[in-house]
């Protein structure tokens, strides 16, 4: 079997409620039975009752209807992006990818510390390390491992064949940190690296301060960070010729994470001081491979997550160790990168264009917030979607798209907020959600974890389809299954949904009148994606290579081979200037210089999002805690909720 058709397999088998998929059309009323209906019939009638929950639910200021959502599970690139595209075009309230907070924060993560857009590589390439540090708990089964490596879990009953370092759960960032501190202290961190990759050797504003566990610039009555000091030193900024010369970043770190010796880090993590100080000499060994791998689950506090990551990327930037096979994220079913990648979430616009608008958004705030790179990619999503209206609305329709809720999708369907949910290749019941209070569930399978959900049921005859899907090393992979999958059910969903709503009062729709639906196949799909479908030079449009639906996938070839495509932008290795990064340079403290100008050649560029709990990582113990921080003790929890 080639590597590609197995990971495909593995993903498949492993995904919420697909491996189950059958390609009948039922239903089920609510208090009655379920019956065969024929798929045009189906569709028809889940068409009329979105719309009825939509225009019952429809919020003005939100641009959505707050009764509908929809849970992505493992579905190809092309079926995402049209479902998503489909969701968001309707006014959908909720659209969420299956274990997306983690997601999200190693997404976030990796854009803070290494830039855009940065990802980290395929478990495959582990091979090439010679020392292996695996924080959280794998997957049982990971071949080619180096026969040097280490296992940091929380697990009770960790695997054998590995260096186990047993931690306390919630304490890896007090171990990071102090692996931090040893690359100080013993002298370990690459000088030649930092000074050319970095951002280690630029002086910080005076003003940016940590004193008891708090950095500056927090607003003691929101208990948010306002960042205004958090920036390399006003006016036009040069690297030192000493990266440890006072006030730069890296002499800044170094003093920072001074407080995390050995002793502290054995007394909080609970590992004996003779084992912690053979793991940290071990993993800095200059002269050995450096392999940094991270599972994070499920994990729910994105924030917390979001600085795991950080902290990780850290290591590997002052080691220098940033070759392939250098960060690896495990875990994952289905098509997660893929998912997010195309806007399949509740975070991120296709193509990262920027984050989801926030209730109360307009055109100006949102350009403030994300950036003029993000306006020029997300202009290009709303010229392919409605080229025509968009023309002529004053923001280019930005107003049409539905902006976040205030409470996640479970949250929503647990209070009854969610009326209609729409679950592709995925299993609430499965995930453990409350569906007692939904009106209308919709899957694309039977699953045990069902029969306790007595409302209308939609089962819709979806089989595995051909496309593309997108490993964690952001490499496009094409999927040959002879079948089309949902794109000719979402292509019929969506006109009889068009339908529906010219048939009804609804509010905010005429712009979707006559919009241009792409036609069902993977091929036409990734057409728009890429932009290929819209360059068509006797048009003479200005911005006709913009107008891409998924930004990043620009260029991407429309017949794959084989091998599959890599994004021309990911690089391994950094090399000055950073092509990842909007500063030039990898990041060890997430500050922006004046409004993200670019420190090689001043071009405004793309903003950074702002870290939740602070340019850099430290220790916490859990919020609400009354254990005393024995790094700081007078802020035991995180000032900031994570």
């Amino acid at each position: 079997m080639e590597r590609r058709q197995f990971l495909w397999f593995a993903a498949l088998m492993s995904a919420p409620g697909l491996a189950q998929t059958k390609a009948q059309a039922l239903y089920r009323p609510r208090g009655g039975k379920l019956q065969p209906l024929s798929p045009t019939e189906l569709v028809e009638l889940l068409a009329r009752r979105l719309v009825a929950v939509r225009n019952r639910t429809w919020q003005a200021e939100a641009s959505h209807g707050q009764g509908l959502g929809v849970l992505f599970g493992a579905q190809t690139n092309e079926e995402g992006y049209l479902w998503a595209k489909l969701a968001r075009l309707v006014g959908f309230a909720h659209l969420e990818l299956v274990n997306e907070a983690a997601y999200r924060a190693s997404a976030l993560a990796l854009e803070s510390t290494l830039g855009y857009p940065a990802a980290p590589d395929h478990p495959s390439e582990l091979t090439q390390a010679q020392t292996l540090v695996i924080i959280g708990n794998p997957p049982q089964s990971l071949n080619g491992l180096p026969k040097s490596r280490w296992l940091v879990t929380t697990a009770s009953q960790p695997r054998p064949a590995a260096q186990i370092l047993k931690i306390r759960p919630g304490t890896e960032l007090a171990l990071l940190g102090g692996w931090l501190r040893y690359l100080f202290a013993e002298k370990r961190w690459d000088e030649t690296f930092v000074q050319q990759a970095t951002n280690g050797a630029y002086q910080l504003e005076p003003g940016l301060s940590f004193t008891e566990g708090i950095f500056s610039d927090l607003d003691p009555k929101s208990r948010r960070y306002q960042p205004t000091n958090w920036r390399y030193l006003t006016g036009q900024p040069v690297p030192a010729a000493d990266p440890l010369s006072p006030g730069t970043v890296l002499q800044w770190l170094a003093d920072l994470y001074a407080p995390y010796t050995p002793q502290r880090v054995a007394q909080v993590t609970g590992v004996p001081l003779p084992q912690l100080e053979r793991f940290y000499q071990q993993v800095t060994d200059p002269k050995a491979r450096l392999a940094l791998a991270y599972h994070l689950g499920n994990m729910s506090q994105s924030g917390l997550a979001e600085q795991l990551v950080r902290a990780l990327i850290m290591v590997q930037l002052l080691t220098g160790q940033t070759g392939p096979g250098s960060l690896i994220h495990l875990g994952g079913s289905g098509n997660p990168q893929g998912l997010m990648d195309v806007g399949a979430n509740g975070t991120f616009l296709p193509g990262y264009s920027g984050q989801v608008p926030r209730v109360g958004a307009d055109y100006a705030s949102w350009v403030k917030a994300n950036g003029t790179q993000a306006l020029r990619r997300l202009q290009g999503i709303l010229l392919a979607w409605h080229p025509t209206a968009a023309r002529q609305a004053y923001d280019l329709g930005f107003h049409w798209l539905p902006k976040t809720p205030l409470v996640s999708l479970r949250q929503a369907v647990t209070k009854g907020e969610t009326k209609l949910l729409l679950s592709l290749a995925s299993d609430p019941s499965s995930l453990g959600w409350d569906l007692t209070r939904l009106e209308s569930l919709v899957v694309t399978s039977q699953t045990p974890g069902l029969s306790q959900f007595s409302g209308e049921l939609f089962v819709l005859p979806l089989v595995a389809g051909s496309g593309t899907m997108t490993d964690l090393g952001r490499r496009v992979y094409p999927v040959d299954r002879r079948e089309p999958g949902s794109l000719p059910l979402v292509d019929q969903l969506w006109r009889a949904i068009i339908r529906q709503l010219q048939a009804t009062q609804a509010p905010n729709h005429r712009h979707l009148a006559n919009l241009p639906w792409p036609d069902s196949t993977p091929t036409q799909i990734r057409q728009e994606m890429n932009g290929t479908a819209f360059l068509n030079p006797s048009a003479g449009l200005p911005d006709q290579n913009r107008r891409a639906g998924v930004p990043i996938y620009e260029g991407l070839p429309t017949d794959l081979d084989q091998d599959g495509w890599r994004w021309p932008n990911h690089q391994t290795r950094p090399e000055r200037p950073y092509p990842q990064t909007p500063e030039g340079v990898a990041r060890l403290v997430t500050v922006e210089y004046t409004a993200g100008l670019n420190l090689d050649t001043g071009i405004s560029a793309r903003r950074l999002p702002q870290p939740q709990l602070g340019p850099v990582p430290v220790f916490y113990w859990p919020w609400s805690s009354k254990v005393v921080n024995p790094f700081y003790p007078k802020q035991p929890t995180p000032p900031v909720r994570p």
